[in-house]
Protein backbone atom coordinates (compact mmCIF):
# COMPACT_ATOMS: atom_id res chain seq x y z
CA UNK A 1 0.00 0.00 0.00
CA UNK A 2 2.80 2.41 0.86
CA UNK A 3 4.60 1.78 -2.42
CA UNK A 4 1.38 2.29 -4.39
CA UNK A 5 0.65 5.56 -2.60
CA UNK A 6 4.19 6.87 -2.97
CA UNK A 7 4.46 5.96 -6.65
CA UNK A 8 1.04 7.54 -7.24
CA UNK A 9 2.20 10.73 -5.52
CA UNK A 10 5.46 10.87 -7.46
CA UNK A 11 3.73 10.29 -10.79
CA UNK A 12 1.11 12.96 -10.16
CA UNK A 13 3.64 15.56 -9.04
CA UNK A 14 6.05 15.10 -11.94
CA UNK A 15 3.38 14.87 -14.64
CA UNK A 16 2.32 17.95 -16.54
CA UNK A 17 -1.23 19.01 -15.70
CA UNK A 18 -2.61 18.41 -19.19
CA UNK A 19 -1.27 14.83 -19.22
CA UNK A 20 -2.13 13.82 -15.66
CA UNK A 21 -5.40 12.08 -16.61
CA UNK A 22 -3.70 9.96 -19.27
CA UNK A 23 -0.94 9.04 -16.87
CA UNK A 24 -3.37 8.03 -14.14
CA UNK A 25 -5.36 5.85 -16.54
CA UNK A 26 -2.16 3.98 -17.47
CA UNK A 27 -1.20 3.75 -13.79
CA UNK A 28 -4.60 2.31 -12.86
CA UNK A 29 -4.46 -0.15 -15.73
CA UNK A 30 -0.96 -1.26 -14.70
CA UNK A 31 -1.95 -1.93 -11.09
CA UNK A 32 -5.57 -3.01 -11.29
CA UNK A 33 -5.66 -4.47 -14.79
CA UNK A 34 -2.56 -6.64 -14.64
CA UNK A 35 -3.15 -8.09 -11.14
CA UNK A 36 -5.62 -10.77 -12.36
CA UNK A 37 -2.96 -12.13 -14.71
CA UNK A 38 -0.57 -12.46 -11.77
CA UNK A 39 -3.26 -14.28 -9.82
CA UNK A 40 -3.83 -16.61 -12.75
CA UNK A 41 -0.11 -17.34 -12.99
CA UNK A 42 0.20 -17.93 -9.23
CA UNK A 43 -2.84 -20.24 -9.23
CA UNK A 44 -1.53 -22.27 -12.16
CA UNK A 45 1.92 -22.50 -10.62
CA UNK A 46 0.56 -23.55 -7.22
CA UNK A 47 -1.43 -26.43 -8.75
CA UNK A 48 1.72 -27.73 -10.41
CA UNK A 49 4.39 -27.22 -7.74
CA UNK A 50 2.39 -26.47 -4.58
CA UNK A 51 1.50 -23.35 -2.65
CA UNK A 52 4.65 -23.15 -0.44
CA UNK A 53 6.97 -23.32 -3.45
CA UNK A 54 4.85 -20.77 -5.32
CA UNK A 55 5.02 -18.36 -2.39
CA UNK A 56 8.78 -18.90 -2.12
CA UNK A 57 9.24 -18.14 -5.82
CA UNK A 58 6.98 -15.07 -5.50
CA UNK A 59 9.01 -13.82 -2.53
CA UNK A 60 12.28 -14.33 -4.41
CA UNK A 61 10.91 -12.45 -7.42
CA UNK A 62 9.89 -9.60 -5.11
CA UNK A 63 13.38 -9.48 -3.56
CA UNK A 64 15.01 -9.42 -7.00
CA UNK A 65 12.63 -6.64 -8.06
CA UNK A 66 13.45 -4.63 -4.92
CA UNK A 67 17.17 -5.07 -5.58
CA UNK A 68 16.83 -3.90 -9.17
CA UNK A 69 14.79 -0.92 -8.02
CA UNK A 70 17.45 -0.05 -5.43
CA UNK A 71 20.09 -0.11 -8.18
CA UNK A 72 18.00 2.25 -10.33
CA UNK A 73 17.11 4.63 -7.48
CA UNK A 74 20.05 7.06 -7.99
CA UNK A 75 19.08 7.56 -11.64
CA UNK A 76 15.44 8.04 -10.65
CA UNK A 77 16.41 10.65 -8.07
CA UNK A 78 18.57 12.45 -10.63
CA UNK A 79 15.60 12.62 -13.00
CA UNK A 80 12.99 13.67 -10.43
CA UNK A 81 15.02 16.16 -8.34
CA UNK A 82 15.15 18.92 -11.00
CA UNK A 83 11.39 18.65 -11.55
CA UNK A 84 10.74 18.85 -7.80
CA UNK A 85 13.11 21.85 -7.51
CA UNK A 86 11.36 23.59 -10.40
CA UNK A 87 7.94 23.06 -8.78
CA UNK A 88 9.20 24.28 -5.39
CA UNK A 89 8.77 20.93 -3.63
CA UNK A 90 12.51 20.66 -2.90
CA UNK A 91 15.04 23.47 -2.48
CA UNK A 92 17.40 24.04 -5.41
CA UNK A 93 20.12 21.42 -5.78
CA UNK A 94 23.12 23.51 -4.58
CA UNK A 95 21.31 24.33 -1.32
CA UNK A 96 20.71 20.66 -0.65
CA UNK A 97 24.33 19.64 -1.29
CA UNK A 98 26.11 22.57 0.33
CA UNK A 99 28.37 21.24 3.10
CA UNK A 100 27.90 22.68 6.57
CA UNK A 101 30.46 25.23 7.69
CA UNK A 102 32.84 23.81 10.27
CA UNK A 103 34.48 25.64 13.10
CA UNK A 104 38.27 25.91 12.84
CA UNK A 105 38.90 25.56 16.56
CA UNK A 106 39.40 22.08 17.98
CA UNK A 107 36.69 20.91 20.32
CA UNK A 108 37.08 18.78 23.38
CA UNK A 109 34.70 16.20 24.79
CA UNK A 110 32.95 18.75 27.03
CA UNK A 111 32.03 21.00 24.08
CA UNK A 112 29.25 18.66 22.94
CA UNK A 113 27.19 19.70 25.93
CA UNK A 114 27.91 23.42 25.56
CA UNK A 115 25.10 24.08 23.08
CA UNK A 116 24.06 27.48 24.54
CA UNK A 117 27.68 28.64 24.33
CA UNK A 118 27.91 27.55 20.67
CA UNK A 119 24.63 29.32 19.86
CA UNK A 120 25.90 32.52 21.46
CA UNK A 121 29.16 32.28 19.48
CA UNK A 122 27.26 31.78 16.23
CA UNK A 123 24.98 34.73 16.94
CA UNK A 124 27.96 36.93 17.77
CA UNK A 125 29.72 35.87 14.56
CA UNK A 126 26.64 36.74 12.48
CA UNK A 127 25.99 40.14 13.99
CA UNK A 128 23.93 39.70 17.11
CA UNK A 129 20.92 37.75 18.22
CA UNK A 130 17.77 37.13 16.26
Amino acid sequence: MVSMASSNTILQTIAEEDKRGRLMSLYTMAFAGVAPFGSLLAGTLSTRIGAPATLTIGGCVCLVGAGLFALQLPQLRALVRPIYSQKGILPPWPLVCRPQARSRRPRGKGDRLAVPKLIAEAQAAHGGSS
